[in-house]
């Protein structure tokens, strides 16, 4: 945008909503210091009242506008704006006002019948550019989505493209494909790329790796607790899983809901408590679901029989969710007497969660970043609760803050 020969005054970017931001850091990080600021426009940065305000002063002045693809969709087919002229003026310049479009992550242009692509082919511009990942590793008719929207035409109807490529490069990829199956779709896969290669340029690591360090993996192995060690051998021998004596006998549940149990131990012991809670909280919404239903059936209708066709019988639905929320309570009391209230509030009692913590302070004071995965939403919550206590390192009185110093 920066050379005039190329007449490009406006760019559009849609983009996944939750990468918005970091298209306007990228901005403002590679821009050359030297050079005027380019104008970045955001239309979740504004009120609705405001966004036809917005689109034209981006039309008049010049500059990219970055929006979601949902917002796109829905603001160029006239969706959720009340007055038919403002929401004629804002689809049209959406539809008029870009010099060229980039859509980021573009494989979600994967149905041609879709509102989203319909909408986003309505653009009259002679620059479109489509970003992903890797495609030809997906489904092909997502890959022809994207190459008929940048070119469309190009690969002739889906129909065509499904006959000439699609069908003979998926029938040599199975396992019991044939000799001639694989060299057809050899011979496909080469036709098609060779037809591409004119504007699909195909990125691989070696673009980036001299650029990115090597990537380092670390198992780290962490010792449980006293607490969770007590913990540990308590839900063995409650479940029979110990070789000497057994408080009862192995019954309810599978390999994985012990998995579960024991992976609640020893991310941290508080999850026990938490996921009682939470248990409880299930009952209460059950008792008001149960309340608020039609006093036409009574105490008596909830635990009703069906006959069944084969004579058997079945329980009501609200008498199996009952037997549910039973199951949810059931062995809940086993390790009441190793924790108490406050079990949650110490990360002390989780070696695990010691030492993410104090990886998470480190990135903290270095600038870095950082991902943190888990199976386990409650886990998460618990990961919350402390980021919320720890206190910024030179900073007395000052505490991480959702939002400013971690996202979720």
């Amino acid at each position: 945008m920066r050379c005039a020969q190329l007449g490009l005054r406006t760019a559009l970017i849609v983009t996944p909503v939750n990468v918005l931001h970091n298209w306007k850091k990228e901005f403002t990080k590679w821009q050359p210091a030297e050079l005027k600021p380019l104008r970045v426009y955001m239309l979740e940065d504004v009120p609705r009242l405001k966004r036809l305000y917005l689109l034209n002063k981006w039309r008049a002045k010049g500059g990219v506008l970055l929006i979601g693809y949902s917002s796109f969709r829905n603001l160029s087919l006239g969706r959720h704006v009340k007055e038919k002229d403002t929401a004629d003026e804002i689809s049209n310049a959406l539809q008029c006002g870009p010099d060229i479009l980039v859509c980021d992550e573009a494989h979600m242009i994967k149905n041609r019948k879709a509102d989203t692509t319909h909408a986003l082919k309505q653009v009259k511009t002679q620059r479109r550019i489509a970003l992903t990942g890797s495609p030809l590793q997906n489904n092909l008719m997502e890959y022809y989505c994207m190459v008929d929207f940048v070119r469309e035409g190009f690969l002739g109807s889906s129909h065509e493209f499904r006959n000439r490529f699609q069908n003979p490069i998926e029938n040599g990829q199975h396992t019991n494909s044939t000799s001639d199956d694989v060299k057809i779709m050899n011979q496909r896969s080469h036709i098609l790329y060779e037809q591409l290669k004119g504007f699909v340029q195909r990125m691989d690591m070696n673009v980036v790796k001299n650029d990115l360090p090597p990537k380092k993996v670390f198992v780290i192995t962490v010792k449980l607790s006293q607490l969770q060690r007590k913990l540990y051998r308590r839900f063995l021998d409650v479940h029979g899983f110990s070789s000497g004596t057994s408080e009862k006998p192995y019954q309810h549940g599978g390999f994985f809901a012990k998995y579960q149990k024991l992976a609640q131990i020893w991310n941290h012991p508080g999850l026990l408590q938490m996921a009682k809670e939470q248990r409880g909280s299930l009952r209460r919404e059950d008792a008001v679901e149960n309340f608020l239903t039609d006093e036409s059936s009574s105490d008596d209708n909830h635990n009703i029989e069906i006959q069944l066709p084969n004579g058997g019988k079945q329980k009501s639905r609200t008498d199996q969710r009952s037997k549910k929320i039973d199951f949810l309570n059931e062995e809940s009391n086993w390790w009441e007497n190793l924790l108490d209230d406050n079990t949650f509030k110490e990360a002390d009692y989780s070696g695990k969660m010691v030492l993410l913590l104090d990886i998470l302070a480190t990135c903290y004071e270095l600038g870095d970043k950082a991902l943190v995965f888990s199976q386990n939403l409650t886990t998460l919550d618990l990961v919350e609760f402390y980021l919320s206590k720890m206190q910024i390192k030179g900073k007395e009185g000052k505490y991480w803050k959702q939002g400013k110093d971690w996202y979720r």
